[in-house]
Parts: C-alpha cells; sequence; structure tokens
C-alpha cells in the first residue's frame, strides 16, 4: 500500500514540475486563410472558322486552388469536357451560331463565363482555305491530298481559296459541288505533274454544277492573251469567274470534242468593256473555247 502511493506521489511531483512554477503551459494556434472564390480574368473568345474544321475556347480564372472547369454548349454541359480550354469536333453547317460557357468552381463557389459564339461556318459564307488543310503552295511539296481534303469539305455557296503560291498536284482535281467559287487570289498557280486537265468543275449523280448560259467568242483566244471577246455580252464583271471550255460546234465549225471532256480554264475578269472580257491571268492554250 505505500508502495503504491509512493508511486502516485512521484507521478504529480513529475506533472507539477512540467507545468513550471506557475503551472502555465505556453500553446500555438494556426489559423486557415478563407478560401477565396473563382474569378475569370481572361474570357472565351468567338471563333470563326470552315465548316470541317475544329474551334477552340479557352479561359484563364483565379481562386483557391483547385478550380473545376465545366464547359456547355447551348446551356447543356458537354460530356467530358472539363479542362480551361476545349476544342470542338469538326464543324457542321447546324454548329453555326452556337454560344459557349465555361463554369469555374471549387469550395468557395462558382462563376460563369461570358458566352462565345462560333460564327461563319454557314455554306452561304464559308471560304475553305487550302492551306488550312495542308496545302503548303510551295511548288515542291505535292498539295493533290491536301487540295482534295478541301475540296470535300464543299458546299453550295462556298469558296475555294488557293492563296498566293505555286501547288503542285500530281492528278485531276475535280468540284462536283454547284455554285462554288474558286479564288485563286490573282497570284496562286497549279500545276500538274500528270497528263490532261488540272481542274474540272463538273457534276457527278444528281449534283448539277451551276453554269450561266455559253456564250460562243467572237474571235480565237490565243495563249498568253489577257483578254478575248464574245458574240454578245456575258453580263459579268470584275471579281467574277469565267469557265473557258470548247464543247461542241462554235462559229468555226466542230470541235471534234465532247462537251465533258472538252479542254477548258476557269478564269477571273478583271474589267468588261462592252464584249470584252479582261483577266487576271494570261490564257494558257490558243484554242477556240466557249465561255461559260
Amino acid at each position: 500500500m505505500n508502495v503504491r502511493l509512493g508511486l502516485v506521489l512521484l507521478v504529480l511531483l513529475l506533472a507539477i514540475a512540467n507545468f513550471g512554477c506557475s503551472g502555465r503551459v505556453a500553446a500555438t494556434l494556426t489559423a486557415n486563410a478563407a478560401s477565396v472564390a473563382p474569378s475569370i480574368t481572361t474570357q472565351p473568345t468567338s471563333q470563326t472558322v470552315a465548316v470541317g474544321q475544329t474551334a477552340s475556347f479557352s479561359v484563364s480564372a483565379t481562386g483557391t486552388a483547385p478550380l473545376s472547369y465545366q464547359w456547355n454548349e447551348n446551356r447543356t454541359a458537354i460530356s467530358g469536357a472539363t479542362s480551361s480550354s476545349y476544342t470542338t469536333p469538326a464543324t457542321t453547317s447546324s454548329d453555326n451560331g452556337a454560344q459557349f460557357t465555361v463554369v469555374v468552381s471549387n469550395t468557395a463557389g462558382s462563376v460563369t463565363s461570358n458566352a462565345a459564339t462560333l460564327m461563319g461556318i454557314d455554306a452561304t459564307t464559308t471560304t475553305i482555305n487550302v492551306t488550312a488543310y495542308g496545302a503548303s503552295g510551295g511548288g515542291s511539296t505535292d498539295d493533290t491530298s491536301a487540295i482534295n481534303n478541301a475540296i470535300a469539305t464543299l458546299t453550295g455557296g462556298a469558296t475555294l481559296l488557293f492563296p498566293c503560291g505555286t501547288y503542285l498536284v500530281t492528278g485531276q482535281l475535280t468540284i462536283n459541288v454547284s455554285n462554288v467559287t474558286v479564288d485563286g487570289s490573282g497570284c496562286a498557280i497549279i500545276r500538274n505533274t500528270a497528263s490532261g486537265n488540272v481542274m474540272v468543275i463538273g457534276a457527278a449523280g444528281n449534283v448539277s454544277p451551276d453554269y450561266g448560259p455559253a456564250v460562243a467568242l467572237s474571235a480565237t483566244a490565243n495563249e498568253l492573251d489577257t483578254s478575248f471577246t464574245t458574240v454578245s455580252n456575258l453580263g459579268v464583271s470584275s471579281g467574277d469567274y469565267v469557265r473557258l471550255q470548247q464543247g461542241g460546234k462554235d462559229p468555226y465549225g466542230d470541235t471534234s470534242c465532247d462537251p465533258s471532256g472538252c479542254r477548258g480554264e476557269l478564269v477571273k475578269v478583271a474589267s468588261v468593256s462592252g464584249n470584252m472580257v479582261t483577266v487576271t491571268t494570261a490564257l494558257h492554250c490558243t484554242t477556240r473555247m466557249t465561255p461559260r
């Protein structure tokens, strides 16, 4: 019994010694800083793309980490779009005007970005730039596949744009879409290393190219000429395109070729004076052709 009391007394003395004379213990308190709700510093911006291309949107935000992101298209959450940037799938004309927002959140709250609009993919206003599909225009790289990929996205009313450069192709380019403009920027050259036509604008299946009525030339159009004269006014103006093509009979007789397989070229109108049309590039061959 005495032994047990002695042990208890010893423990109490040690405990009092640890407190010091005053019996007080020093303590350190740590206070956690309050979380800061997200704030958007850079809003997503509207994008203009061509049909078949993707569009990318991004946002920058501050606030206590971690920040979470959820992108929405027309107020509907996009599955898997949970980072600070979002890239759409290949666009279609039905995507024109779609609005994209992103909600940024953390434990302290959330904030929704301004809406960014996907614009310019309506077929009536679309410009398909062949360089966006990989064409180099450098004159040494085969651009056939890239240009054909661009042609594949064309819809009625679109423009196929060739920026200045020399585009090397190893096969015929064919456009089977109605109401399409081919724009060579006044300086583009398409060089075909194979035999045959460089570009054919024709129809396949139930597609009908939208050409104007054929009007005969009043005189031979020679190679390197920059103008030609027709028997009647074509009704074109500067900036329009004219297809010159042999076919059937002209004022000089039978051209001896079927209209679908005759030689032809597409030229851009520089100016018009009566029935004389001046073009931006010299003609490539001497032939009695029929403007279309």
